[in-house]
């Protein structure tokens, strides 16, 4: 623990330096309280602080006013080390922000009690900073757990009500391929007929009104675009089809059997099959830790593999395109042991996450690219995946323009 002393007598500050030394304290003695506030304002200052009540220039009490207007996390423990005895003037100094009289002449032994006092109360205080932290991330976790189960209630009954007319449209749209196949067949036989009858001319009155009736409706341009138009029609339902599976897996994640299998392997496939397609602006790194059989889904796990590797390249890609830079980005992936769980990290040099979506990143269908770019299903799927069938983390940590790292945590044992 470190100790602050504000003391413009130098034998006082040298015996009380002494004293909290023989206790293995970390003690920066100040020679009166300008030279103490210098160090306190720049931040990071010792938690307690013994403050002697009368230094020339800024007295303790005065430098304990301004210590306490200072917005700090943990709230310094202060003892004031004074001859005073009057109690009105230890009042006054309580009231202003003191935590502790400490009267001379003292004992060594009183002066060790009352630091370790202060201590126990810093030490409180850091206690429940981090209780209240842990708290806050808990019901954040909460939050977002109820959140995502009613967006995925939401999604498993959309797929249902979207499967079924989907469905509908593209037996229709089958048939009406079929009959136009037919169609263009008997509509061809049409046309040599006419052309016959043209050359024998005959029913010429019918064959006028034939050639203007193919003219009124572009009958040409009609037999020239509409096999493009059912190639278009059926790109847009297997796409729509693409989304409706994408919301089944999310909402109603499959069952899965669990086996043990080698991590690494897994994650050399993935960069070899994510390599090809970004290798023109970014490398991948793998640092393959010492790992055991893992006892899970593999198949299910390459497909996160895939979706992060793939969430940080489209970041990389991004990031130099806004920025202009020529040199690639780096993907670094790295797996190793952390107790009872696999780790695997990924790291990119990406523009990032900002902090305001941050509370967002595994929603489903939410992205930052461009309409038509991505469906904004892979981190929704994926910590679908790691959480709730392996029982797993899936975190990270970012800062806006220096890159993001997922951590991907998984139970060895199931």
């Amino acid at each position: 623990m470190r100790i602050l002393i504000a003391d413009d007598d130098f034998t006082s500050r040298t015996m009380l330096d002494m004293v909290l030394q023989s206790q293995n304290y970390e003690v920066t003695a100040c020679r009166d309280g300008i030279e103490a506030w210098d160090i306190i304002k720049k931040g990071n200052a010792p938690n307690i602080m013994i403050l002697d009540w009368l230094m020339p220039d800024m007295d303790g009490i005065e430098l304990l006013i301004k210590i306490r207007s200072l917005k700090t996390e943990i709230n310094p423990y202060i003892i004031m080390l004074t001859g005073k005895t009057e109690t009105e003037a230890i009042i006054s100094a309580l009231e202003k922000g003191a935590d502790d009289m400490l009267s001379k002449p003292y004992q060594p032994a009183e002066l060790i009690a009352r630091v370790n006092a202060g201590i126990r109360m810093v030490e409180a205080q850091q206690k429940l900073i981090e209780q209240s932290r842990a708290l806050k991330a808990a019901q954040m976790q909460i939050a977002n757990d109820k959140k995502l189960k009613a967006v995925g209630q939401l999604a498993a009954g959309l797929s249902h009500e979207i499967n079924t007319p989907v469905q509908f449209i593209s037996d229709s749209i089958h048939f009406l391929q079929d009959v136009y196949i037919e169609y263009s067949q008997l509509t061809s036989l049409y046309q040599e007929a006419t052309a016959e009858l043209k050359q024998l001319k005959l029913c010429s009155e019918l064959l006028n009104k034939i050639e203007d009736a193919e003219s009124k409706i572009d009958f040409a341009f009609i037999n020239e675009n509409i096999p493009d138009s059912f190639k278009a029609s059926y790109e847009g339902l297997n796409r729509i089809s693409s989304i409706v599976t994408s919301m089944k897996e999310f909402a109603t994640p499959t069952n899965l059997t669990l086996a043990p299998h080698d991590l690494n392997k897994s994650l050399r496939d993935a960069v070899n099959i994510s390599r090809k397609n970004i290798e023109a602006y970014t490398d991948i790194v793998f640092n393959p830790g010492d790992l055991p059989m893992v006892k899970c889904s593999i198949d299910d796990l390459n497909q996160v593999f895939l979706n992060i590797i793939k969430n940080s390249a489209q970041s990389i890609k991004y990031f130099n395109e806004k920025e202009n830079k020529s040199e690639k980005g780096c993907i670094t992936i790295t797996s190793y042991i952390e107790g009872k769980n696999a780790i695997i990290s990924v790291a990119d040099t990406g523009h990032g996450i900002p902090e305001k979506i941050k509370d967002r990143v595994f929603e489903p269908f939410f992205t930052t690219r461009e309409v038509g770019s991505g469906q904004g299903q892979g981190l929704a799927i994926s910590r679908t995946i790691i959480v709730d069938k392996h029982k797993g983390k899936l975190t990270f940590e970012s800062e806006e323009g220096k890159g993001a790292t997922f951590f991907i945590s998984i139970p060895i044992n199931g």
